[in-house]
């Protein structure tokens, strides 16, 4: 289960390496923008715009440009990576056409968004909610009508071997626990419509100490807090090369796009 506690330290201890270790993070951003895109034709309607986990802004910039005419309230549940992400924003886009963003830390879970918004978007944060309901009901009773929310999320099946490795070994697995494909629209069902695109995506890696040094540097690692002891890590690190033969490797990501309104 995720610690939101724990969640923000990681975020805030990785928030200058992200940028560079986020390969995998800047590739779904760029899925969500199009998907956006795509799913939001009538850009000049969109008045108000909430972004929840804005990292540090591999997505925010392309929203305020998609979205010229929107005020825009950019959320993390890091300080740093806020800071990150308002530092990273080109100062001639932050008092574009008199709207100034405004960045806000704010913990996902705690389910309080007070506004009410034309659209709520979100990449790769609601992963790491250990309760997703309550957000979603939140969400759903702040859209303005004809509002929408759209958001990325990995699902069940992502880091399948890594996975497959700490169940054989006996070993509980420190991330958060993913949702399936049916798991996740049951989750969206209080909305009167709910789409959702599924892909599988790959990554290689030239080893799999270079993937965790790469999961470690973007934050993404021990949710729960329950550290893995070194002579489990031995194991897993034993079993997963027998696996995958050693050198380099491939990991899965089960990505999910989606629109809810």
């Amino acid at each position: 289960m995720s610690n939101p506690g724990n969640v923000a330290n990681n975020f805030s201890r990785s928030s200058k390496s992200y940028a560079m270790a986020g390969i995998f993070q800047k590739f779904a951003a760029q899925r969500l923008y199009d998907f956006i895109e795509s799913n939001v034709p009538d850009q000049k309607q969109v008045h108000n715009v909430l972004e929840l986990g804005c990292g540090t802004g591999f997505l925010t910039i392309g929203l305020m440009q998609l979205f010229p005419d929107a005020a825009f309230v950019i959320s993390d549940i890091s300080p740093d990576m806020l800071d990150h992400c308002r530092s990273n924003i080109p100062p001639a886009m932050t008092g574009r056409k008199g709207i100034a963003p405004y960045f806000e830390r704010y913990n996902i879970s705690e389910a309080n968004i007070e506004k009410e918004y034309d659209l709520i978007i979100s990449a790769l944060a609601f992963q790491w909610l250990s309760d997703l309901d309550p957000v979603m009901n939140n969400i759903k009773a702040r859209l303005k009508p004809g509002g929408k929310l759209i958001f990325s999320t990995l699902l069940e099946g992502t880091f399948s071997t890594l996975h497959k490795v700490f169940s054989e070994l006996g070993i509980e697995y420190p991330g958060p626990k993913l949702l399936n494909e049916e798991e996740l629209k049951a989750k969206c069902s209080m909305f009167d419509s709910c789409r959702i695109h599924t892909s599988l995506q790959k990554a290689e890696h030239d080893s799999i100490m270079e993937f965790l040094k790469q999961v470690q540097l973007t934050g993404a690692k021990n949710a729960s807090g329950k550290p893995v002891s070194v002579s489990d890590m031995r194991k897993i690190l034993r079993r997963y090369e027998e696996l995958e033969g050693g050198g380099s490797i491939v990991v899965d990501y089960m990505l999910a796009e989606v629109v809810c309104n």
